[in-house]
């Protein structure tokens, strides 16, 4: 039987996610984004844990957003 497509957005891309960010904005609250990122995680489908992950990101970059975008795009 096919994994579910699902875990191709496990937490280890949360994981991942926080590490490129962390390199480029050390400020980023790494340890914070994963806790909230990840309460909860494995109970959702693949489009509600996008969705979670966005909310975490929210959460955690800096609230102008011309700010947060810059911060995004530099850890791609």
């Amino acid at each position: 039987m096919a994994e579910p497509l699902k875990n191709g957005l496990g937490p280890d891309v949360a994981k991942l996610i926080a590490t490129l960010i962390s390199r480029v904005h050390p400020d980023f609250p790494a340890d914070h984004f994963l806790a909230i990122g990840l309460d909860g995680y494995k109970a959702l489908e693949l489009t509600d844990r996008g969705r979670h992950l966005c909310k975490s990101l929210r959460a955690t970059l800096p609230e102008d957003p011309e700010v947060a975008i810059n911060v995004l795009v530099a850890s791609l």
